[in-house]
């Protein structure tokens, strides 16, 4: 598209600017993540892209080599059912994305820093997803059966407080593809205890983004087909967590 194709050589003017090798990476497809993040605006792409290098090198010596990284690092709470990304998308196009955290534990997070290494992933991911990139993604969690202990142990021990915090600050200011919703589900005690610990790093956006529905799942399936949800959600569909990719 012309339009997409002159921001483009304008971002990468404006990179080059910056100097050899500011950018870790200046691929066409990296740049056009950032670019349609920001709906063609070229400076604020610019910026999002510097606020994600500034984060890389803050947070170098958890990550290790970049390049490296590989699905099969993050099996552990993939097989655990913490994280699922089935092949699910909403009724307008957004990616759905699991989440249940009662099932992130020391166990399936022996090194919490995989955390910062599997945003990265993503990020890389999201340059071949043209899908996320235009309709953004929709995030599901679900705190059946949580107690009050299990969102102590994971707010003060499974996810020490600077993991937390470089997590959120990626999400908040560095990943290019749009969050439209944070939906919360059978929240209780517990959730509201993970919320409290959380909400200090969230953007305002973010914030705005986040709704609570306990165990009604009407507005749910009315924007996701519910024989496409797991069990969890009010749905008939298997959860295998789409291992492997």
């Amino acid at each position: 598209m012309e339009t997409e194709q002159e921001a483009l050589r304008q971002l990468r003017e404006l990179s080059l600017k910056l100097g050899a090798g500011t950018l870790h990476r200046d691929d066409d497809a990296y740049l056009l993540l950032f670019l349609r993040w920001a709906k063609l605006d070229v400076p604020k792409a610019l910026k999002r892209m510097q606020n994600t290098e500034k984060w890389l090198k803050d947070n170098s010596a958890l990550l290790g080599d970049v390049s490296t990284l590989t699905a099969s690092q993050f099996r552990s709470f993939y097989g655990a059912g913490f994280l699922s990304c089935p092949d699910v998308l909403t009724k307008d196009g957004a990616t759905v994305v699991i989440f249940r955290p009662k099932k992130l534990t020391a166990e399936c997070l022996p090194d919490p820093s995989i955390l910062l290494k599997w945003s990265i992933y993503t990020l890389y991911r999201a340059v071949h997803d043209e899908q996320l990139q235009q309709y953004g993604q929709l995030i599901i969690e679900t705190f059946q059966g949580m107690s009050f202990m299990d969102a102590m142990r994971l707010g003060n021990r499974t996810i020490p407080s600077h993991i937390m915090k470089a997590n959120m600050h990626f999400m908040n200011s560095c990943a290019p593809f749009r969050v439209n919703g944070i939906w919360l589900f059978h929240q209780s005690t517990a959730m509201s205890i993970l919320l409290a610990i959380v909400r200090p790093f969230m953007s305002k956006k973010m914030k705005k983004r986040i709704r609570a529905f306990g165990d009604d799942y009407h507005v749910l399936h009315q924007v996701v087909d519910a024989t496409k949800l797991p069990a969890d959600f009010g749905g008939t569909a298997r959860d295998d967590g789409c291992w492997p990719w």
